[in-house]
């Protein structure tokens, strides 16, 4: 690696001599390479090591951007941030028992608490829906709707009829099997499509989320594992870079450069395998709907067996 003046960055990212991504790694590397210049020579190797590569994730990034010459030269405003950054860290760190937990504890809190506000505004609105009476008549409720959606009429239907009656079921379903995802103007469409109340489909999307937190916040725990993996790599990869002359500790390096690529592997395998969706099950959907979950999945099945022109007509 090419040892650069800490000063010379600014100019070298703003005359595109530097990209930023490349200025990141040059930072990162004069910090690491010089901690008693940046007062990080008093803190343990191991804390140091881990501070580095939170400052790397978190801080270096946005240096650039924030930077004002006008008000101090580049490296005293580094110095200056490391040492803000260490305080916090170092804050933050003595209430965690290690490293693993540190790095993705404040992600997985701050989900969690988000999954819940949004578990109690989902329990309010997917709250039960009240008996009908006769001071309600023109209240729709979901069960009779949907039966009458998928219920078999008494008039043959021709067959391009039939087959459109299967695209907007079809439609239907796939609406309800995205819930997590789907956008009220979407939900409008789908129901204008299949004649019947937004509000009716917004309280079965309700109650369907309402049983998706738990694999959203299990898919989010391990993609930030698989990022925080990421970031180890990078890291061992840098003190590989710096070490020429201790061949034990080379040897440990690329040890855990492989465990961590290999563990990597693992979690993006697991993310894009199709089992840590955000989905329904099929069964689930057919007790909003009343159907089987056979028959959710056939008319998911006939769906993707159509010409996609054919479908693209619908919406």
């Amino acid at each position: 690696m090419t040892d650069l003046k800490l000063d010379d960055i600014p100019d070298l990212v703003k005359s595109n001599k530097l990209t930023k991504q490349e200025a990141c790694v040059q930072i990162y590397h004069i910090l690491y390479t010089n901690p008693p210049r940046f007062g990080l020579h008093t803190i343990d190797e191991d804390l140091r090591s881990d501070f580095l590569l939170y400052f790397l994730q978190y801080k270096t990034n946005s240096l650039l951007d924030k930077y004002d010459p006008a008000i101090s030269p580049f490296g005293a405003y580094i110095y200056r941030t490391v040492q803000t950054s260490l305080l916090t860290f170092i804050k933050k760190a003595s209430d965690r028992n290690n490293y693993n937990k540190f790095f993705i504890q404040d992600s997985i809190c701050d989900y969690q608490a988000q999954m819940q506000e949004n578990e109690n505004s989902l329990i309010h609105v997917a709250s039960d829906v009240p008996e009908f009476s006769t001071s309600s008549k023109n209240e729709e409720i979901p069960t009779l709707v949907y039966k009458q959606i998928f219920t078999k009429g008494t008039h043959r239907l021709s067959l391009k009829d039939s087959r459109d009656r299967k695209i907007k079921r079809g439609i239907l379903i796939l609406a309800l099997k995205s819930a997590w995802y789907i956008s009220d103007s979407q939900i409008n469409k789908v129901s204008t499509l299949c004649n019947i109340s937004p509000e009716v489909l917004t309280d079965s999307v309700c109650k369907l989320k309402s049983k998706l937190i738990n694999k959203a916040l299990n898919r989010q725990q391990i993609e930030n594992n698989r990022n925080r993996a990421y970031c180890f790599i990078h890291n061992y990869r840098m003190q590989l870079a710096n070490n020429e002359t201790d061949n034990i500790k080379f040897e440990q390096l690329q040890k855990k450069i492989d465990f961590q690529t290999e563990n990597w592997n693992k979690k993006t395998r697991k993310l894009n395998s199709g089992r840590n969706k955000i989905a329904p099950t099929n069964s689930e959907i057919g007790e909003i709907i009343g159907l089987s979950g056979r028959f959710v999945s056939f008319y998911i099945r006939k769906l993707r067996e159509m010409d996609m022109t054919t479908i693209q007509q619908f919406v």
